[in-house]
């Protein structure tokens, strides 16, 4: 008879517990093709989720110098404030002109210097004339936009100073906007200035295909004796104010994907010259972690391994 160094009940352990034992799912290995396909889907979804948490910030306005008359000069100052959390910012200047033959030829907020963004005249008959550094033929009243893109200034309070080529009488100021592209006066910062002139109410612009988060800013030189009583569609007024018996100058803006701008008076007909300058949106803010291209590593979704 054979005896067994095994104990029968250590067997039953044993047995018990190869029964308990959990069995491991098999893996579904997936072909190179559908590896890719679901690869790729992963992919795109978290680059649908990244692109979404950085949205695009709209254009609003910063900050507002309000209307500046002074005497007839050649040359005018003020102070302009910019907000003191604000970035992404641009800085228009705005000059309405009394007169024919004087015209801007210079504007400086501190150590930056403004460009000519579109300007015009207008003639005694409602014709337009003239055009950045022309003030054009027979021209009796002028409207300018002048701007840059000024960043995050460490100097928050700064001069502007503009320069005519001839002493005027002027309604002038300045508005800063955040949120802008810094892309350059003539490289992006702003999109293509209009202008008309004319002699009835009301005076008006239109646009096509400007962004959504932009904005546009703009300004009228009329008379006097027709002081502006409404704007258009949303636009909120910066300033309005007439220099003596000279000339009345009136600037608004509106935010949007804005299609026209618009200026209104009742008290008749004049010749008057109206701008507009649009501002484009600074781009969305890269967010750490978008790079994604060459981080590719093997993913496990349930039992799929690739």
């Amino acid at each position: 008879m054979r005896h067994s160094n095994s104990n029968p009940e250590d067997s039953r352990v044993r047995g018990a517990s190869s029964r308990t034992r959990p069995r491991l799912a098999p893996r579904t290995v997936l072909g190179k093709a559908e590896a890719f396909v679901v690869r790729f889907l992963a992919l795109a979804v978290f680059a649908a989720v990244l692109q979404t948490s950085a949205a695009q910030a709209q254009v609003a306005l910063d900050a507002n110098s309000g209307a500046q008359t002074p005497s007839s000069s050649s040359s005018i100052t003020w102070t302009h404030t910019v907000g003191g959390s604000s970035s992404n910012l641009v800085l228009l200047a705005v000059v309405t002109i009394s007169g024919g033959s004087s015209i801007v030829t210079n504007v400086t907020w501190g150590s930056s210097s403004l460009s000519c963004l579109f300007a015009i005249s207008v003639t005694g008959s409602g014709s337009s004339t003239g055009s950045c550094n022309n003030a054009g033929s027979s021209a009796s009243r002028r409207a300018e936009i002048w701007g840059a893109p000024v960043g995050t200034p460490s100097t928050k309070g700064q001069t502007v100073t503009v320069t005519l080529s001839s002493s005027a009488s002027v309604v002038a100021g300045s508005a800063s906007f955040k949120n802008a592209s810094q892309a350059g006066a003539t490289n992006g910062s702003f999109g293509t200035g209009e202008g008309t002139a004319g002699t009835n109410s009301p005076a008006s612009l239109s646009f096509s295909s400007l962004p959504a988060n932009g904005a546009v800013m703009d300004d009228i030189a009329i008379s006097y004796q027709q002081p502006i009583t409404g704007l258009g569609g949303t636009q909120q007024s910066l300033w309005s104010a007439a220099n003596g018996s000279n000339v009345y100058g009136s600037s608004s803006y509106e935010t949007g994907a804005v299609t026209s701008m618009s200026q209104i008076w009742t008290g008749g007909s004049t010749h008057w010259a109206y701008v507009a300058v649009p501002i484009n949106p600074a781009p969305p803010a890269a967010r750490r972690g978008q790079t994604i291209v060459g981080q590719l590593l093997p993913l496990n979704v349930g039992n799929l391994w690739w």
